[in-house]
């Protein structure tokens, strides 16, 4: 069984990833007692044999995910979110003319968030669309 091709799979060039004629790949750590390793090193060696650079696998559209979701988390956790909702629910049933000066500027602050949540989600689309995600995707200039 011949190796096919060879990728280093960490920053540090200390795993490598054989994929054999056969379709077998092994993860390999930089051992000198490793059988696998000793081939590699063999196959390696010889002309036109090249072990390929490490490449950071790409952003995916989960990361972006949960970037928005401790993005919307720093402004009401998810319980607090639920509270406000069934709050404004009971608020609503009992009638606006009935709010006191305080509901009503909890009112206001609860639709400030809001908007602050809708504007994160929008962002977070909007990332998701760019292929491919930049890798900076969790900086703020992103989501201001």
């Amino acid at each position: 069984m011949s190796i096919q091709s060879a990728e280093y799979i960490n920053q540090a060039h200390s795993m490598i990833r054989l994929t054999y004629e056969n379709g077998d790949q092994f993860s390999v750590p930089e051992a000198p007692g490793n059988r696998h390793y000793g081939e590699w090193l063999e196959w390696d060696a010889k002309e036109g044999n090249s072990t390929s650079d490490f490449a950071e696998p790409p952003i995916t559209a989960a990361e972006v995910k949960n970037e928005r979701q401790r993005r919307i988390a720093q402004i009401a956790d998810p319980d607090k979110q639920a509270y406000f909702q069934r709050l404004m629910i009971s608020w609503l049933e009992q009638g606006k003319d009935t709010w006191t000066p305080e509901q009503i500027a909890q009112v206001e602050a609860i639709r400030a968030g809001n908007q602050a949540i809708d504007t994160i989600v929008a962002k977070a689309n909007a990332l998701e669309a760019i292929d491919p995600i930049p890798t900076d995707y969790a900086d703020d200039i992103w989501w201001s």
